[in-house]
């Protein structure tokens, strides 16, 4: 992660989790990051939001600057040899997978996807 700290799927259990698979350089990834940025204010503490580059030339230390520089709350990383990318096929950016308390996968978006829409879909799967 952008603080150097290893951050696994499994010390989110029991929470709803949102992976917004994105690159630093992609403007549309910064587009969404106002809409995940109001999901994150509205749903703090029901939903874990963690942004991944999936630019495998993109450093820790380059998340820290992007997440900084762009008033980014939630955690930013690097999908650490292309995982969440290959398991996904992930061929565009932003894509996002919504993944529910027990891990289990229960959406997949790619493209930009608005804070209404977010927040219908996560309102049919979340208690």
């Amino acid at each position: 992660m952008s603080d150097n700290e290893i951050l696994s799927l499994e010390s989110l259990e029991g929470e709803f989790v949102l992976v917004d698979l994105m690159a630093t350089w992609c403007s549309t990834c910064t587009g969404q990051n106002t809409y995940l940025k109001e999901l994150y204010n509205n749903l703090n503490g029901e939903l874990e939001i963690i942004s991944l580059t999936v630019d495998i030339s993109e450093t820790a230390t380059m998340m820290a600057e992007y997440k900084a520089s762009k008033g980014l709350p939630w955690p930013h990383g690097l999908d650490t040899n292309s995982v969440f990318s290959e398991y996904f096929s992930v061929t565009q950016i932003p894509t996002m997978v919504i993944l529910d308390a027990n891990g289990v996968v229960r959406w997949k978006h790619i493209g930009i996807w608005t804070t209404s829409q977010m927040t219908e879909t996560l309102s049919l799967m979340m208690p």
